[in-house]
């Protein structure tokens, strides 16, 4: 299956696997879809990465270029071929008992091969499901987002609540934790302008 590298840093949100760290968050799963979806049991993300333009010159007749199946990656498989490469797309694929991560660039070519792990995916479908009931939505820029968990963080907010109303471009409240008092901090974030 080839994918765009970027979607490969789902894997983020994955923890280091111990003894008692559950298998489902110390792995990136790869839907036969090119969907890669990851979780800290907390917070999960999936990532569309599935190249649907034409194969870069030297990967097009690779193989697994064409091979749509599941994957589960792990952790340390992933992180590792993150520090060694930094082209746009890879190939992941299942041959003779491996999971391999792979990638050519006409110069060099990185392979990175890990044990075929037998672990079925959660059932990522459900916890990521649309809601049924009316939901209020708005667009907020990730660099903001960044900076108010930098903040929050720093300031020693343990949670935070957000609120907002029904009207698109309506700030969007937000009332912090701290250990020491429920509603320490309060604010307001500015929704994006589409």
């Amino acid at each position: 299956m080839l994918i765009h590298r970027t979607a490969l840093e789902v894997v983020r949100l994955c923890e280091k696997s111990e003894e008692e760290t559950a298998p489902v968050v110390t792995h990136v799963f790869v839907d036969n879809d090119g969907r890669l979806t990851a979780t800290n049991g907390h917070l999960c993300l999936r990532v569309k990465g599935l190249v649907k333009e034409e194969p870069n010159l030297f990967m097009a007749d690779q193989p697994g270029v064409d091979d749509l199946s599941s994957h589960a990656l792990p952790r340390d498989l992933v992180v590792d071929f993150l520090r060694a490469w930094e082209g746009d797309q890879i190939i992941v694929r299942e041959d003779g008992g491996g999971t391999f991560i792979e990638t050519v660039d006409g110069r060099t070519s990185r392979r990175f091969e890990s044990k075929a792990v037998a672990l079925e995916a959660p059932k990522f479908d459900s916890v990521l499901q649309k809601p049924t009931a009316t939901v209020h939505s708005t667009l907020v820029s990730v660099e903001l987002l960044t900076l108010l968990g930098r903040t929050l963080k720093a300031l020693g907010a343990t949670a935070v609540r957000l609120s907002f109303a029904e009207k698109e471009d309506a700030a969007i409240h937000l009332g912090a934790r701290v250990e020491f008092d429920e509603e320490a901090i309060e604010g307001a974030l500015m929704p994006m302008r589409e």
